[in-house]
């Protein structure tokens, strides 16, 4: 029998039946999965991902928070928040350099009908396998049967393990189980045969597998163990052999700013490679103590001013963090760069601080340290910090090296926001400034803008109503004497295009000069020569002028098919202007009430949400230079713009715009504005968070802030929960934005679905429908509103160019919120404890780690 069972994961229902159809009597305790990553008394880490999934779960500290001894089980349960690989890690440890019982309950093993009758064994039929189950079986006094899984049947090899399994349960049925299989699929293959042979317990001794071979074999069957549909129980060490499993401890340096928080990386490599410790990519550092997970940081003066800190997780296993403090400025050099880069920087020396930052996730911090002392000598011990550390962007898996710089300057902004001078920054070969905005005589001044000046005067108007949009575009159109500027990303065929087509040519027929941009791509015009029917109609027009952004003519690589130009703006007269995120399409100009939806429509058929916003005033000569910018950039002849508007009203405003792949102006808003968050803040959007945005969120509603998101079904829904007819991968993406909004939820936030009760025209058995959100908008206190093009993805962060409208006006933003409280009063609030929102919340787990991140 067993001394005690713990039971590790976060729905244990299943584990704890698992583990009762073999050890009914044994007392279980449910332990907190945080139990494995930060012991009684330390802080809870903030929610954060790790680059590809490689958050382990630690052994040690577990062993040491709860007191496990060798008569302990420890079951691994499927619903963990963690990879696959950080489960079959942590099971191989505990049984092999702590000597403990540990039970892996996969997630497609069924609740047991009883005891379990049949068990088999893992076997290599030695005498160390007779001594691991002549000590087991006593404790299986149920069992009845014993098979043996014999893998690469030779000569002699079965009739020796039927006698080992005779000798060892002499009073059982026994019978070998042959198969053969590669390294790589064997756990699959052995869950596989345990199914149809009516296994009900899988064991494997581990003291028949190398340490080497066991940590391989951990590697290569975490997803068949994560999946499994039988429960494997791993063995213990009979003697323990930690060398081949000793790991070390790395970390990152620092930079110590009066009153600010000091953020390190810190990682564990060992036998099965490098991994960055969960919740520790951006470990907090408060005055003289470090409490997290990892251990208790003393500090200690250094020379040169430099504080160090000794960062221990148990007493063998600790590293030692450097902490800069600043007295001079910094010159910030990507740790990348190669001899000739740094070699002109060591004057720099002399009167700065030259500190070396890595971007990479892939490169270790000892080996970058290693290569810049060969590469600079003259700067003595390289000093390393790790920018997604201070960015907390997630180690930025998902964005190419060619977005590095951008990375580097966004870090030397975020480090001069906190009080650091910076004097240079050198990213590859360029040397360049830092600054926060463009210097006077750049081209397109306005578009490079980090945090462009107010502009007073305007009057804006906000529209959710697609209807509504509709109309007053239509208008707008209908009463303009001079010009109509159009830019957006996508023209769809249909009737709304068309009647938008009309309303065009029929300005164009009385003098009025029409000029519509597109993207080529996601318009299907000017690729591989062909051409979108409307638009096309459109160009045969006499005044009226279509521009491409970026047509393809051959195979796109990766930039060619991420760097697009995703603004939409209109510009009439010089006058009126709109910034949205409408594109010319039925999804995004026709009313929820204006479609006839039954239980057998399309989810084509479904409008989406959507937000822009009017404006007139002086801002209007800024959405006509971003237009104009854009025009002359995708090959339009250049026009000149009309004099400044006068003033129309009220409201102070903000025209940011983001150049895909040179900056990332819009993200950086949008981040300002969820930091600077007092009260409350809301946030429409539905796809998946990019990781910094989602952490500051995160951040939001722990120092107390109502942070309520509304999102909406990628796949439209309808009645319970049925989808409407096509766009079955848009399951998948409903499943991700769920998954970056499931750290949003457990930090406090209020994470509220779209939904909308029947309306007229709608057949009655359809129910209530949930619609998809495509609108972008976020609202700061009830005192500044951002709406524009940009989502809170990775992808507007940084490949595509976009345009937000900054709004700072109680009033105006106050009638947006009246159109928003509806429908987040009605949204379906999600609830971490409901079983609808738990029932995938593993698989969401596994998809956010596993989704090609470039794929947007």
């Amino acid at each position: 029998m067993f001394r005690r069972i713990f039971v590790l994961d976060r729905d244990a229902l299943p584990s704890v039946a698992s583990v009762r159809a073999f050890a009914p009597g044994a007392p279980v305790e449910l332990v907190a999965e945080e139990a494995a990553t930060a012991s009684a008394g330390r802080p809870d880490a903030l929610e954060r991902g790790s680059p590809a999934g490689r958050s382990p779960l630690d052994a040690g500290m577990l062993v040491s928070a709860l007191g496990l001894q060798r008569e302990d089980l420890v079951v691994v349960g499927p619903n963990l928040h963690r990879s696959a690989r950080a489960r079959a890690d942590l099971a191989v440890r505990l049984a092999i350099q702590h000597g403990l019982y540990v039970l892996s309950v996969g997630s497609r093993c069924p609740a047991p009908a009883g005891p379990a009758r049949h068990v088999a064994f893992l076997s290599a039929a030695d005498a160390t396998e007779l001594s691991a189950l002549s000590a087991l079986l006593p404790r299986f006094p149920g069992v009845a049967r014993l098979s043996g899984f014999l893998v690469h049947e030779g000569h002699g090899r079965r009739a020796a393990l039927e006698a080992t399994l005779r000798a060892a349960a002499p009073d059982r049925l026994v019978s070998v189980i042959g198969f053969t299989a590669f390294p790589s699929s064997m756990a699959q293959a052995i869950d596989r045969a345990a199914v149809a042979a009516g296994v009900d317990l899988v064991v494997v001794p581990s003291d028949a597998v190398p340490d080497a071979a066991a940590l391989a074999g951990g590697f290569f069957a975490a997803d068949a163990l994560q999946s499994a549909e039988r429960p494997t129980l791993v063995l213990p060490r009979s003697t323990r052999a930690p060398v081949l499993l000793a790991d070390r401890l790395e970390a990152s340096d620092t930079l110590c700013l009066p009153g600010v928080t000091r953020w390190v990386a810190v990682e564990r490599d060992g036998p099965l490679g490098r991994v960055q410790l969960d919740d520790s990519d951006r470990v907090l550092w408060q005055g003289s103590a470090l409490g997290h997970d990892l251990g208790v940081v003393a500090l200690a003066a250094g020379s040169g001013g430099e504080e160090f800190l000794a960062l221990e997780r148990a007493p063998e296993d600790r590293c030692r963090i450097r902490g800069l403090t600043l007295s001079r400025p910094l010159v910030l050099v990507d740790a990348r760069s190669p001899v000739e880069v740094l070699a002109p920087l060591e004057p720099f020396a002399a009167d700065s601080h030259v500190v070396f930052v890595r971007l990479r996730w892939d490169d270790a911090i000892d080996r970058l340290r290693h290569k810049l002392t060969e590469r600079a000598p003259w700067v003595g011990v390289p000093l390393v910090i790790d920018a997604s550390a201070w960015l907390g962007d997630g180690g930025a898996g998902d964005l190419p090296e060619a977005v590095d710089p951008i990375r580097l300057q966004r870090l030397a902004a975020r480090l001069q926001s906190l009080g650091a001078r910076i004097r240079a920054v050198v990213g590859g070969s360029v040397e360049r400034p830092a600054r926060s905005g463009s210097e006077p005589g750049d081209e397109d001044h306005s578009a490079q803008e980090v945090a462009p000046s107010r502009v007073e005067g305007n009057a804006v108007r906000f529209e959710m109503d697609n209807t509504r949009a509709r109309g007053a575009l239509l208008e707008a159109i209908a009463g303009a004497r001079r010009t109509v500027h159009w830019q957006c990303y996508i023209v769809e065929e249909g009737a709304v295009a068309e009647r938008f087509a009309a309303a065009l040519t029929e300005a164009a027929g009385r003098g009025v000069r029409v000029r519509l941009l597109i993207d080529a791509l996601y318009s299907r015009h000017d690729i591989f020569r062909a051409r979108n029917p409307v638009l096309q109609k459109l160009d045969a027009v006499l005044g009226i002028d279509v521009c491409a952004y970026r047509p393809l003519a051959r195979v796109p690589d990766l930039v060619a098919l991420k760097q697009r130009n995703h603004r939409k703006l209109v510009v009439v007269d010089d006058e009126i202007a709109v910034v949205t995120g409408r594109n010319l399409g039925a999804p995004y100009y026709t009313g929820f009430s204006e479609v006839a939806l039954t239980r057998q429509s399309s989810y084509r058929e479904v409008p989406w949400l959507d937000c822009g916003v009017e404006v007139r005033g002086p801002i209007v000569a800024r959405v006509q230079r971003a237009f104009l910018s854009s025009w002359v950039a995708s090959g339009g002849a250049p026009f000149e713009p009309g004099p400044v508007p006068p003033a129309a009203g009220p409201s102070p405003c903000r025209l940011v715009l983001h150049d895909g792949l040179r900056d990332t102006n819009t993200f950086d808003a949008q981040l300002d504005l969820v930091h600077r968050a007092r009260e409350r803040l809301v946030a429409v959007n539905a796809f998946p968070l990019a990781v910094e945005l989602q952490r500051a969120l995160v951040e939001a509603a722990r120092r107390g802030v109502r942070v309520q998101v509304l999102f909406g079904c990628a796949r439209p829904r309808h009645g319970a929960d049925q989808p409407f007819g096509g766009g079955v991968m848009r399951d998948l993406a409903d499943r991700l934005i769920r998954a970056r909004l499931d750290p949003v939820l457990r930090a406090g936030g209020e994470v509220g679905e779209l939904v909308l009760e029947p309306l007229p025209g709608w057949a009655p058995e359809l129910g209530r429908v949930f619609p998809y959100v495509h609108a972008k908008v976020l609202v700061r206190d009830g005192e500044e509103a951002a709406v524009g093009s940009a989502n809170l993805d990775v992808t507007s962060a940084y490949w595509e160019s976009e345009a937000l409208l900054f709004v700072e006006d109680r009033v105006a933003v106050g009638e947006l919120l009246a159109q928003l409280e509806p429908l987040l009063t009605t949204a379906r609030r999600a609830d971490v404890n409901d079983a609808r929102w738990q029932l995938e919340a593993s698989h969401r787990a596994r998809l956010d780690r596993i989704w090609p991140s470039l794929v947007g």
